[in-house]
């Protein structure tokens, strides 16, 4: 699964506050293996499972239908149509890439509200923004999100 592209699903479907919920869980999920006391299956699966029980319990029903992760899990597919091979780390998320005034996670939400994004390399294979963007567009519309074609910016120039 491509962290990037499930973090542009879940701003597409519910808005920047989830996105940084789910950043948030990319962070736990990150660096929770460097905990000492480690949580069997990963403090983020523990930490879901707390929220769904608790908002079930709360309101008489999950925060997140089985169906809804399904979603999100197809779309974020690194094998579906069109693929991509984004391997992201959260630090990768976080920084600040060369020819980019904002963390990639910025840049991300920069996509969905339509503004230009920055031209830069993405995760560990350094994969063109341009390459990425273009899935995500192109996922985002089978999807049913509307999202405006990426323009690419570099500096101060503009371009498609």
């Amino acid at each position: 699964m491509c962290d990037d592209l499930a973090m542009i699903y879940v701003g597409a479907k519910h808005g920047f506050s989830a996105m940084l919920g789910a950043f948030l869980m990319d962070a736990i999920d990150t660096y929770d293996k460097y905990l000492l006391n480690l949580t069997w299956g990963g403090f983020d699966t523990w930490l879901a499972g707390r929220i769904q029980k608790h908002f079930t319990e709360t309101t008489g029903q999950p925060l997140v239908w089985d169906d809804a992760i399904f979603d999100l899990i197809h779309f974020a597919a690194k094998r579906n149509d069109p693929p991509i091979n984004l391997s992201s780390s959260h630090r990768r998320l976080i920084q600040v890439e060369r020819g980019s005034a904002e963390p990639t996670i910025l840049n991300h939400w920069r996509f969905l509200q339509g503004e230009p994004v920055y031209d830069i390399k993405l995760g560990f294979s350094r994969v063109p923004a341009r390459d990425f963007y273009r899935v995500a567009h192109a996922r985002c519309r089978a999807a049913g999100f509307e999202v405006r074609e990426p323009v690419f910016i570099k500096g101060s120039v503009q371009s498609r």
